[in-house]
Parts: C-alpha cells; structure tokens; sequence
C-alpha cells in the first residue's frame, strides 16, 4: 500500500463550484500515474476501478477492479475484497454482461454470507426474472434481516428502505397487496420524500377504491 494524494468528494464541497466530472478525471489522472509507480497497489486500483464506473467507463473499470481482486485474493480483507467484487458487479452490468455479473453477485453471497450488499445485488437479478420472484422475495429479505442485525453494508439504504421496497414490490407483483401495502407504508415511513413508494401507493390505493366501487355496484 502506497501514499497518493488525491481529493474525494465530502460534505465541504460546494456543489455548484466544484465540476465532479472533471475531479473524477482528474482523481484517475493521479491514479493512473501511481500505479506507474507501484503496479500492484490494490487501493489505487481499486480507486480507479470506482471512478472508471462512476464515469461509464466499464471496460477500465473492470480491467482494474479485476486487477485488486487478484491482488486482496491473498489478504485477509475480506471487507475490501467484497467491496470490489461489489464494483465488479455494477461494472459488468454496466458492460451488458449481465450473466457474469449475477454468477458474481451470487458468489458474493456464498463468500461472504454477512454482506448485505452480496444479497442485496443477487436478490436484484432474480427480480429481474418474473419466474423468480420467490427467491427474489428469499435473498432481498436475507439482505434486509442482515442489515437488521447490524452487518456490514456497504450502501446503508439497503438496510434503510431499498431492500424493503424491493419487498414491496415483490409481494405486489406475486399479488399480496395488503403485506405489499403494509410495505410501501414502511417504505415511507422510513424516506417520507421517496417519490416511487408514494406513486406505486396511491395507484394502488386508486385500484383499490375502483374495486370497491365495481362490488357495490354488483351488489
């Protein structure tokens, strides 16, 4: 592990004075001529693999990112070796290569059992296959019960109200709406703001009231 001085974004920055783009290229320059220096320090690749993928550049992030994890394959940092497979991820969904990203995210899980962003990441994909929502509904609440009891995340939402709105809408789409509802109302509870649970509630609560209306009219 090697000193380079680069500067992240913080709470300090002011947004409307700082370009991030262009502090991002600037964080990859630095990098870049680091690992010149010292090909084989992780955090810098690690660092560059993040910036590659925040500016849509899976290609390099990957390269990089698969570079760190051989690198920590042989440390006992679990954490940060789990954070860059969690990069890897996005990064090979970001490229399309969708199938290598969910056997990842599935890896994540049996690899390291108490990250919640492992669960979180493969629970996403199987809720992209509508066949799955089940097992969507199993590894998306895994995540959720984790985060619970406190567990490492990487992305503290998760544990805040992304996995239970996820939850939400699993139950929603399997047809149980009043645990789906109960939810949503969560959801909101937790984020009072989040504009997609307080759509997909009042739609239901309009489906709900139209139901209503037709039985009364048959009765």
């Amino acid at each position: 592990m090697y000193p380079v001085q680069i500067r992240f974004l913080h709470d300090g920055y002011d947004d409307n004075k700082v370009n991030k783009q262009q502090k991002f290229k600037r964080n990859i320059s630095i990098l870049e001529k680091h690992i010149q220096q010292y090909p084989d320090d992780v955090l810098s690749h690690s660092f560059l693999g993040r910036e590659h993928l925040i500016l849509g550049n899976p290609d390099a992030a990957i390269r990089h990112l698969v570079r760190a994890r051989e690198l920590l394959t042989a440390s006992k940092n679990s954490i940060a070796l789990a954070e860059v497979e969690r990069n890897l991820v996005w990064a090979l969904d970001s490229k399309g290569d969708v199938a290598q990203a969910e056997s990842l995210a599935f890896g994540l899980t049996q690899r390291f059992p108490d990250y919640v962003d492992g669960w979180y990441m493969y629970g996403m994909y199987q809720l992209r296959k509508v066949v799955s929502l089940q097992s969507a509904i199993q590894h998306i609440a895994k995540s959720l019960e984790l985060s619970s009891k406190g567990k490492y995340a990487t992305d503290p939402a998760i544990g805040e109200y992304k996995a239970m709105l996820h939850l939400a809408d699993e139950h929603r789409l399997s047809g149980i709406w009043i645990e789906a509802r109960k939810l949503y109302a969560e959801v909101l509870r937790r984020a009072p703001e989040y504009a997609p649970a307080k759509n997909v509630l009042a739609q239901m609560d309009k489906q709900v009231l139209e139901i209503a209306k037709e039985i009364r009219g048959n009765l």
